[in-house]
């Protein structure tokens, strides 16, 4: 329980303004501590956690230079 501590406190902290995407939506979010951790142990019971990191990796503006 220490680790899903942890790791919703710092998801709380570096994901809180991800707030939609495919699979983060109102109950699947880093906005508060609860969220977090419900979020934290849907993604260690394997579901659906690619969804949730690619999410988390989508950025507003394209900084991306095509190679």
């Amino acid at each position: 329980m220490l680790v899903y501590f942890i790791f919703a406190v710092l998801g709380n902290f570096l994901f809180r303004g991800i707030t939609t995407g495919i699979v983060v939506d109102e109950f699947t979010n880093f906005l508060n501590f609860s969220n977090s951790i419900m979020t934290m142990i849907r993604m260690s019971t394997g579901e659906d956690w690619i969804y949730i990191m690619y999410d988390c990796m989508r950025t507003e503006t394209d900084n991306c230079i095509p190679g």
